[in-house]
């Protein structure tokens, strides 16, 4: 669905529409719901990609999370008895179980991108040298998902800041879905931070004549 199209100008109506007439503590859902209707008609089955790399995300952010909320209860709960070494010891062991779930999490991620991005290339380019001994690589007829690279660079942008405690893991799945699907960003840019978005996605907004006029006038100077 080209963004340059009557049939996403629709949806994007639509979309609007919805939004403003349902409770306000449900417009998330149509965000999310509009994000993954979007992907599904212009990637079909591809769309499980997206959710995979969400949940791998989520999770990393998670587990990075409960290792700082471990390593906070066993100080303070040794606090009296703890020597300086001994608390450096123990910052240290919570330190590398974070630094390998962040590894993990952001090398899934970008495992994915690059072998459904590039693998082609790199089996062609290898083609060329190992040929000549007999060895080649078959060529893999991959559809590529629409926005793999952005929501993957995010994704692995979120991981970074949670383990660097710039902002805490997000507790519910279904709102990070949407912080990582949300469509209208995801296939021109720009590749948003968590802080700056997550927060504008979850809250109500009433309907404001004025900022809609505004909204709108930007749609039409993009599309001139």
């Amino acid at each position: 669905m080209n963004f340059v199209s009557l049939q996403f100008l629709s949806f994007i109506f639509l979309v609007i529409f919805i939004y403003f007439i349902v409770p306000k503590k449900w417009q998330w859902c149509v965000l999310l719901a509009s994000s993954y209707i979007y992907y599904f008609i212009t990637s079909e089955w591809l769309v499980l990609v997206l959710l995979s790399q969400t949940l791998i995300t989520f999770a990393a952010g998670r587990l990075i999370e409960r290792q700082f909320i471990s390593e906070k209860t066993e100080l303070d709960s040794r606090k009296e008895t703890i020597t300086r070494e001994e608390r450096k010891q123990l910052q240290e062991k919570y330190r590398k179980k974070r630094s390998l779930i962040m590894k993990a999490g952001v090398s899934l991620v970008l495992i994915t991108l690059i072998f459904l991005k590039y693998y082609n290339f790199f089996a062609e380019t290898a083609g060329f040298v190992t040929r000549r001994f007999g060895i080649s690589f078959p060529s893999l007829n991959l559809l590529l998902p629409i926005g793999l690279s952005f929501y993957s660079l995010q994704a692995v942008a979120y991981i970074m800041d949670v383990y660097h405690r710039k902002i805490k893991a997000d507790s519910n799945l279904f709102q990070f879905m949407l912080f990582l699907s949300y469509f209208p960003q995801i296939v021109q840019g720009p590749i948003p931070r968590y802080k700056h978005l997550a927060s504008q996605l979850y809250k109500s907004h009433p309907f404001d004549f004025q900022r809609f006029c505004r909204g709108f006038q930007l749609i039409v100077w993009g599309y001139m």
